[in-house]
């Protein structure tokens, strides 16, 4: 089965003040690290989010369900496809949680999701599922990425196995120190 990841990087950064996507740790920056994490386990990968990604977020601010739905919009395959969904402030996710995911996913032949955090999340997209999807989301005001879970039927996995600091996400200036002083002592 064909695997695309996707790399969420559509907010707005607010909290943190700048573009998380531009921001640099180990001389490189979100957007790049993140990519490269996707790569090593997808046969493509795609930034979603503002002017300036791969694709356009079709509700840009909206919230990650959003950008997670139109990034699935533009895949036009005829074939079922693997998809692997990625915020961009999740700097230490490691391409063997990825992996993880990935195996469970393909194991149990369903979309599944990193418990306890929701994303990283590997969803199956089946031939016409998506159609339906889109028509009950177009009748939400708001779309959460716990509800596009369940449109998917997709399972938690247990991702204990991994420090938590793995899906610690960057959302502000006191998150991104902290990012560095957990690097630091790694």
């Amino acid at each position: 089965m064909h695997t695309v990841g996707f790399v969420l990087c559509g907010g707005a950064s607010s909290r943190m003040g700048e573009d998380k996507s531009s921001l640099i740790f180990d001389g490189e920056t979100l957007l790049s690290r993140a990519r490269r994490t996707l790569a090593r386990e997808c046969d493509t990968v795609y930034s979603v989010g503002k002017a300036g990604a791969d694709i356009i977020d079709e509700k840009p601010l909206a919230g990650p369900a959003w950008g997670i739905l139109s990034a699935i919009e533009k895949l036009h395959s005829n074939q079922p496809t693997r998809i692997v969904i990625m915020p961009v402030d999740m700097p230490l996710c490691a391409s063997m949680a990825i992996k993880t995911l990935l195996c469970a996913s393909e194991g149990r032949q369903r979309s599944v999701y990193a418990e306890k955090y929701l994303l990283p999340l590997v969803l199956i997209s089946e031939v016409g599922a998506l159609a339906k999807i889109k028509r009950v989301c177009a009748k939400e005001q708001s779309l959460s990425v716990r509800f596009l879970l369940s449109l998917f039927a997709a399972l938690p996995v247990s991702m204990d196995r991994f420090p938590s600091t793995t899906f610690m996400n960057v959302n502000n200036k006191e998150d991104w120190q902290r990012l560095h002083q957990v690097s630091q002592n790694q």
